[in-house]
């Protein structure tokens, strides 16, 4: 399996991004915003949607019994792979991001670095440096999103019976009270023989708002398509 440092230092690699700019919850784009948001297939054949778009979440505290996950829980469809290939070794990670998706503001400024860096090797022919990644004392103390931030695919059927290759993220939690987007990156663990894996493909969500307790409108009813997966053996939580 690849190392934290691995997939954090894939940060830095090239993709292509599907965004769209959507003002407040729930708001639906333009057609112009539509036709930038939709992602193409990439040059390796990869296609990501959003398929089922987070709404708003009520903020969170650091205890795990606190954890308020963002509403409906994200679904991506992936795309571009065939029958027979390892699609098991394939990862999908999520980051949080300001409206713009300009800028990752998964952990807090106001705090200490969360990842401590220490340069490890050097490629002379290639100016490529290799890091060791450590999370400082600091880590827990800077997230501004919380829970599970990796999933696994999942073989599973839509509302019209089709099946598809689908990452869920149905425990994320916002600290901190804003609006933002999700950033999801696909990855493929590296076998043994190969030194790191890069991002496959990455896709952003509509913005999505975080509120204050007081503020909070209340909780997004479950939708059909996450009924259906939860049919299927998704691990959901579903309140009415």
């Amino acid at each position: 399996m690849a190392s934290l440092s691995t997939l954090l230092l894939a940060e830095d690699t090239g993709s292509v991004l599907a965004t769209s700019a959507i003002a407040g919850e729930g708001t639906q784009p333009s057609s112009a915003e539509n036709a930038r948001s939709k992602p193409g297939k990439l040059e390796n054949g990869i296609e990501m949607a959003v398929v089922q778009q987070p709404i708003r979440s009520r903020v969170c505290g650091f205890s795990v019994t606190d954890r308020r996950p963002v509403l409906p829980p994200p679904v991506i469809k992936v795309n571009g792979f065939f029958a027979g290939e390892n699609v098991g070794a394939l990862i999908m990670m999520v980051s949080l991001w300001s409206p713009e998706g300009v800028k990752n503001v998964s952990y807090s400024a106001r705090c200490n670095p969360p990842f401590e860096y220490k340069l490890k090797t050097m490629k002379t022919d290639t100016g490529l440096r290799e890091y060791s990644v450590a999370p400082t004392n600091s880590y827990t103390k800077s997230l501004i999103m919380m829970g599970q931030l990796t999933s696994v695919g999942h073989s599973l059927l839509d509302l019209d019976g089709m099946e598809g290759l689908y990452f869920v993220f149905p425990e994320v939690a916002i600290r901190s009270a804003g609006q933002y987007r999700m950033r999801f990156d696909l990855y493929k663990m590296p076998s043994p023989m190969e030194a790191s894996c890069g991002i496959l493909a990455s896709v952003f969500s509509n913005v999505f708002q975080a509120y204050p307790p007081r503020e909070f409108p209340g909780i997004v009813e479950p939708t059909p398509l996450s009924r259906k997966f939860v049919k299927q053996g998704v691990d959901m939580r579903l309140k009415d």
